[in-house]
């Protein structure tokens, strides 16, 4: 009797899953971005295939909380798995979800399904440059600088020599030439296309440069000292290539606004000269460079700034004073100018005066305007900041 009531139970209970599991279809929808389609009614079963939002579906059966359903892939094979009920919707007969049945999502959507494959996408343009919020970059930074000094050079020289052999007399001291100084800068990179930026800037380098010479003419001595000055404001426009992140290539024209100045102080036991001038010029020139960056942080990096430039001017204008020992004075106000004279027998001695005109005078060679030259080259160290 104990068999017959457990086979009758047992039948029963075989009954009621058999009607659960095979009873009448419903029709649902995807309401999730995704729906994971799993092999097992499991959470952590694994995923056969990602179903998009609003497919339609046909379950069959339900366990628990997840749905059997097939799904007839593109090449025509069926996959049959469980979706969870939080990421569908059971729609009634005219095709509407049932009341109170919109999902709570309660299952990881799981990650999206991979995109189509795209073509590569074009070449960056300015505009969606400009449109990643990419507006300009300030380049602040300082170092040192090198210059040849032109006629400056020349005329420093050649006076002291003149003063040599006009006297006869000896001296082992030089005259150092005008050659180092630093400079200081700002520039604007606001960019064109992906590596291309146009470059705005301004420097500011000075130079100073002092030789005292003594010169010997038996028990006799005699001093001579020459102080050089430049000082060049030049303002640039460049195009900034960056064939890497890291290296920017840089070329481009400046126009300089620049003065130059000398002091020449002769010293003799009877008393002593001096000439003095002050003098301003601007003209073009060019330029070209190497950048290199260290980025620190998103919008901030180390720049190490290598470059030359050509620019030999002309042109300056000013005054020039003379002053002695006895109380005369002069000003001049007029042209820098470079020259020549001569001792006979002697070379030519190259002078630097500023002159109200063109200097003619008996003695005087190979006159024409003073080339206060700046090429040279400059290394720079600062940072950069991007907005």
């Amino acid at each position: 009797m104990t068999h017959k009531r457990g086979a009758a139970l047992l039948a029963a209970a075989l009954a009621l899953f058999l009607v659960v599991r095979i009873g009448a279809a419903v029709r649902i929808r995807v309401t999730a971005e995704v729906a994971n389609l799993r092999l097992r009614p499991d959470i952590g079963s694994a995923i056969i295939r990602l179903i998009p939002r609003g497919t339609l579906l046909l379950s069959t059966a339900k366990e628990g909380d997840w749905y059997l359903v097939s799904v007839t892939t593109e090449s025509g094979r069926t996959e049959t798995g469980y979706v969870h009920e939080s990421l569908v919707t059971l729609l009634s007969p005219e095709g509407e979800p049932e009341p109170g049945r919109e999902p709570q999502p309660a299952e990881p959507a799981g990650p999206p399904p991979k995109p189509p494959e795209q073509k590569p996408a074009p070449r960056e343009t300015a505009s969606s440059f400009f449109s990643r919020g990419n507006l300009f970059s300030l380049i602040l930074g300082g170092g040192g600088v090198l210059v040849r000094g032109g006629d400056l050079n020349l005329g420093a020289q050649g006076l002291a020599v003149f003063f040599e052999d006009s006297l006869a007399a000896v001296t082992e001291d030089p005259v150092n030439p005008l050659r180092f100084g630093y400079a200081a800068g700002a520039e604007w990179l606001l960019p064109l296309a992906e590596r291309v930026s146009l470059g705005l800037g301004a420097e500011f380098l000075r130079s100073r440069r002092q030789s005292a010479v003594l010169y010997r003419k038996g028990a006799d001595e005699y001093a001579y000292t020459v102080t050089l000055s430049v000082w060049d404001l030049p303002l640039k426009a460049y195009l900034d290539f960056a064939p890497v992140s890291f290296v920017h290539l840089k070329i481009g024209v400046e126009y300089h606004i620049a003065r130059a100045g000398y002091e020449y102080l002769w010293e003799t036991k009877d008393g002593w000269q001096e000439w003095t001038g002050n003098a301003g010029g601007r003209g073009l020139g060019v330029f070209g460079g190497l950048a290199l960056e260290w980025p620190l942080a998103s919008s901030f990096s180390l720049v190490l700034d290598f470059g030359g430039r050509y620019a030999p001017l002309t042109g300056f204008s000013g005054t020039g004073t003379y002053l002695d020992s006895e109380g005369i004075s002069s000003e001049e106000n007029g042209t820098l100018y470079y020259y020549e004279t001569r001792i006979a027998g002697r070379p030519p001695y190259a002078l630097l005066f500023i002159r109200s005109r063109v200097p003619s005078e008996g003695g005087v060679y190979n006159p024409r305007a003073a080339e206060v030259d700046f090429t040279g080259l400059v290394l720079k160290a600062g940072f950069k900041m991007t907005f």
